[in-house]
C-alpha cells in the first residue's frame, strides 16, 4: 500500500507543487489590494484546486453561484433582525431554502456556509452588504488563481490518475462481491461500501470530463464499465441478500474477486502480459460455473431467484471481459 502511494506521489507531484503556488498567488494579489483576511482567497484556492485546468474552473465556478446564492438568501433574512428576531430563528429560516437548493444542486454546497458567514456578522459596524462583496471578490481571486495556475504550471492530463483510480475501484468492487456471500453477512457494511464505491466513481467521471480534448474514448468506457460492474454487484447481494444461495455461486463470486485483483495490477501496468491471464482466468471460472450450473439445474429443477443469481453473475463476467478488452486496446 505504502509503495503504491509513494508512485503515485512520483507521478501526481505536480498536483501539490500547483496548489502552492495557488495558494501563494491567491495570498500575494488579496495582499496587493489590501483586502482585509486574505486567507479567504487561500482557502478559495485549496479548495478549488483540482488535478486540471478544467476541473478547477468548474470548481471555481460552483463555489461563485454558491456563494452569491448564499449571500443573497442571508442579506434578505437578516433583515428580520430589525424586529428583534432570535438568532436561532434567522438561522432556520434561511437555512430552508438552502438546503433545498443543495439537495437539488449539490456542487453549490459553498451557499450555507455563504449565508452562515454573513449571519455570524452581527456588528452593526458592519454592513452585511459589504462582508458579501468582500466574500465575493476573495473567492474570485482565488478561484481565479487556481484555475490559471492549472492551465500554466505544468498543466496535467490526469492520464495516470485515472487508471489507478480505477483500479482502486475494480479492487474493492471484487472484494464487495465476495463479501456478500458472507455468513453471517453485515448488511450496512456492504451498503457502506458500496456508497463508497458510487463516490469514487462520481470522482473518477468528473476527471474524465474534465479533460476535455485530452480523454480517449477507452476511458470514458472504462468509466461506464465500471459503474455497471458496481450496479450488477450490488443486484447480486439483494438477490443473495434475500436468502438465495448456491455453492457454485459463490465459487464463481470468489473466483471474479480474484480476477479484480489481478486486472486492478493489468490496469496499472499497460505493457502487462497480466490481462491476457485475467481473461483465461475469467473465462475458465465462468466454463466451471456453467457446469456447476447444468448439473444442478438438471438435479433441482429450475428456480427464478436462483436464474437471476445466476444471471447476473454471468453478467459481471461478461462487463469484466469488456473491460478487459478495452484495457487491452489503445488508451
Amino acid at each position: 500500500m505504502l509503495v503504491k502511494r509513494l508512485i503515485g506521489l512520483r507521478e501526481d507531484w505536480p498536483d501539490a507543487l500547483r496548489m502552492v503556488i495557488a495558494t501563494v498567488l491567491a495570498a500575494t494579489v488579496s495582499t496587493l489590494l489590501h483586502l482585509p483576511e486574505m486567507y479567504w482567497a487561500v482557502l478559495s484556492a485549496v479548495i478549488v484546486s483540482r488535478p486540471g485546468a478544467g476541473g478547477s474552473a468548474k470548481a471555481g465556478a460552483s463555489r461563485l453561484i454558491g456563494t452569491v446564492f448564499g449571500s443573497a438568501v442571508a442579506m434578505g433574512v437578516i433583515v428580520a433582525r430589525a424586529w428583534h428576531v432570535p438568532e436561532i430563528a434567522l438561522l432556520a429560516v434561511a437555512m430552508i431554502p438552502l438546503s433545498l437548493f443543495i439537495t437539488a444542486f449539490e456542487e453549490f454546497r459553498t451557499a450555507p456556509v455563504a449565508a452562515v458567514i454573513l449571519l455570524s456578522s452581527g456588528s452593526a459596524l458592519v454592513s452585511p452588504f459589504h462582508v458579501a462583496l468582500l466574500r465575493l471578490a476573495q473567492i474570485t481571486i482565488g478561484s481565479l488563481a487556481s484555475t490559471a495556475v492549472g492551465l500554466s504550471v505544468l498543466p496535467s492530463r490526469g492520464h495516470g490518475r485515472v487508471f489507478r483510480m480505477g483500479a482502486a475501484i475494480v479492487t474493492r468492487i471484487g472484494a464487495v462481491l465476495e463479501s456478500a456471500f458472507d455468513e453471517p453477512r453485515d448488511d450496512a457494511r456492504l451498503d457502506a461500501t458500496h456508497d463508497d464505491i458510487r463516490r469514487s466513481l462520481r470522482e473518477l467521471g468528473a476527471l474524465v470530463r474534465t479533460k476535455a480534448g485530452s480523454v480517449s474514448r477507452a476511458q470514458g468506457r472504462i468509466v461506464r464499465l465500471l459503474s455497471r460492474l458496481q450496479a450488477d454487484s450490488m443486484f447480486v447481494a439483494r438477490v443473495v441478500g434475500s436468502g438465495v444461495r448456491r455453492d457454485s455461486a459463490k465459487e464463481c463470486a470468489q473466483a471474479i474477486h480474484g480476477v479484480c485483483r489481478d486486472l486492478a495490477d493489468g490496469m496499472l501496468d499497460a505493457e502487462s502480459s497480466g490481462l491476457q491471464q485475467c481473461r483465461e482466468a475469467l473465462e475458465a471460472a465462468s466454463a466451471r460455473f456453467a457446469e456447476a450450473r447444468r448439473c444442478a439445474g438438471a438435479a433441482a429443477g429450475a428456480s427464478p431467484a436462483l436464474d437471476a443469481l445466476d444471471f447476473l453473475l454471468e453478467t459481471l463476467a461478461k462487463d469484466l471481459r469488456d473491460l478487459i478488452r478495452v484495457l487491452q486496446g489503445p488508451r
